[in-house]
């Protein structure tokens, strides 16, 4: 998707199968064609106590996605080039799965209403591209996690739970990093690394869903920047590929400045 803000074009970090179908709506708005993308794959996971919806958490492979909140508390690979197939069904979490996030190399980290975090290793080339069984098993959230990230380049996983708490882990050994919380102990429900920066985005809503808040910290918990942000109930939120702005949805399509949050 391409749009504009003060005469420069962003280009958004999307899946390469949704790319062309996307941008050759041209009759569509950029909000519209973002609310595609949320209908499509992009689920929010901001209902935090609603089990009722099935959530598209990550592709990857170009080919394959990872669905979630089943009342089997399993998560589920799906076959999406050319037709919606099941491949394969994982149960290995305690409750439901709630967010999940892959990475470059194909690590997938799976977070649940059981409080724990799990990281996979996967592999498109054969029949079931997800392990049988997790590579890491992440504790220290007391809480429903409901938003994950990770990072290659920086060799780390950050989980947040719904009572504002983010968990750093080392993606390679799985080892305890730290811990922080949320400065107003609002429930993450957005999560991402910037690996150039770096930085970690977090977006959160308060307890009606009302108001949202962008903060940024950098690598080490320290806290950098926030926005409150008015009326606006926070869906989903990207990064341009160059890193520079944060894109979010909710009743209004808003596009930050990735420093200055304005």
């Amino acid at each position: 998707i391409i749009g504009s803000k003060e005469g420069e074009h962003l280009t958004l970090q999307l899946p390469s199968i949704f790319q062309s179908s996307i941008v050759n709506q041209k009759n569509e708005s950029l909000i519209s064609q973002l609310s595609i993308i949320e209908q499509v794959i992009y689920k929010s996971t901001i209902e935090i106590n609603e089990f009722s919806k099935i959530k598209y958490c990550a592709i990857f492979g170009n080919n394959f996605a990872i669905t979630c909140n089943y009342w089997d508390n399993s998560f589920r690979v799906k076959q999406i080039q050319n037709t919606e197939k099941l491949i394969q069904i994982i149960n290995q979490h305690k409750n439901r799965v709630l967010c999940s996030y892959i990475t470059k190399n194909g690590t997938l980290v799976t977070g649940g209403a059981d409080a724990i975090v799990l990281v996979w290793q996967t592999n498109i080339k054969v029949n079931q591209p997800i392990a049988i069984k997790p590579t890491f098993i992440l504790r220290g959230h007391s809480r429903p996690v409901i938003a994950v990230a990770a990072s290659v380049e920086l060799d780390l996983i950050v989980s947040a739970s719904e009572d504002g708490k983010m968990i750093f882990h080392s993606l390679s050994n799985g080892k305890f990093i730290r811990y922080e919380w949320h400065p107003q102990f609002q429930a993450i429900t957005h999560l991402i690394i910037i690996d150039s920066e770096p930085l970690i985005v977090t977006c959160s809503s308060d307890a009606d869903l009302k108001n949202s808040k962008l903060v940024i910290f950098d690598v080490n918990g320290k806290l950098l920047n926030q926005k409150e942000i008015k009326d606006q109930n926070i869906t989903n939120m990207l990064t341009t590929t160059d890193a520079k702005w944060i894109i979010t949805s909710g009743k209004d399509l808003i596009v930050w400045h990735i420093k200055t949050l304005e």
